[in-house]
C-alpha cells in the first residue's frame, strides 16, 4: 500500500487549498507560516539540508520543518496470568517529516532511488529564548534509509527508517537558565540481532 495524501499530508493538517499551513500554538513558534516565523523544528543531515536563512549555528546548517512525527511501540500483550504473552520487542514506525521544498528535494530523491544509507539525521525542536534559538529537544537517528517521498506544490513529506535513536531534552528554569539534560537511547539493530 502506498503512502497516500491522507497518510502523509493529512496527518500534518496540511491542505493545499489553504494558505495557512498549520495552526499556531499559544507560544507562536509551532509552525513555519512564512519567512519571518521562527520554526519549531529544524532538520540536520550532512550534505542534505542547509538554509539561506542565517541565525547562528542552527539555521546555517539546518532546514526548517513544518512538522515531524515519530512513534515507538512495544509488541506484546499480557495474558490472564499477568505475563507478557508475546515477544515484547520494541518497534519503530517510520519517522515522517513535512517541510517546504528546497534544494534538499532532489538530494532526498537521489538517496531514496539509490537506497543510499544516511549516516545520521537530527531533528531539533527549538524555542526562541531571549532572542536566541535554543534546543529543547534533539532527536538523533542513525543508520537511516528513506522510505517514502511525496511532493504537493511547494511542500514535501518524506519518511525514513533507522537503526538507532537518541532523544535528548534540555531543561530550562523560569529564568531560561539551562538546568541539565535528560536522554534515552535505543539500538533496534542490537536488540534484534542480540549484539
Amino acid at each position: 500500500m502506498g503512502v497516500g495524501r491522507e497518510n502523509v499530508f493529512g496527518m500534518f493538517g496540511y491542505n493545499s487549498r489553504s494558505s495557512n499551513m498549520l495552526d499556531k500554538s499559544g507560544d507562536g513558534i509551532n509552525v513555519f507560516n512564512g519567512a519571518a516565523e521562527t520554526p519549531q523544528y529544524l532538520i540536520k543531515s550532512k550534505e542534505i539540508f542547509d538554509s539561506d536563512i542565517s541565525d547562528g549555528d542552527y539555521m546555517d546548517t539546518a532546514a526548517p520543518c513544518l512538522n515531524v512525527e515519530m512513534e515507538f511501540a512495544r509488541n506484546g500483550t499480557y495474558d490472564s496470568s499477568g505475563e507478557n504473552s508475546q515477544d515484547g520487542r520494541m518497534l519503530a514506525r517510520p519517522t515522517f517529516v513535512c517541510m517546504r521544498f528546497g534544494q534538499w528535494g532532489p538530494k532526498l530523491q537521489e538517496r531514496m532511488f539509490k537506497a543510499s544509507k544516511i549516516d545520521q539525521i537530527e531533528i531539533h525542536r527549538m524555542k526562541s529564548i531571549e532572542g536566541e534559538l535554543k534546543p529543547l529537544q534533539v532527536v538523533t537517528f542513525k543508520k537511516c534509509l528513506l522510505r517514502s517521498y511525496k511532493q504537493d506544490g511547494d511542500v514535501i513529506a518524506f519518511s525514513f527508517i533507522f537503526a538507532i535513536v537518541n532523544d535528548t531534552i534540555t531543561m530550562y528554569d523560569s529564568t531560561h537558565k539551562a538546568l541539565g539534560k535528560v536522554s534515552s537511547e535505543y539500538d533496534f539493530e542490537a536488540a534484534f540481532f542480540g549484539s
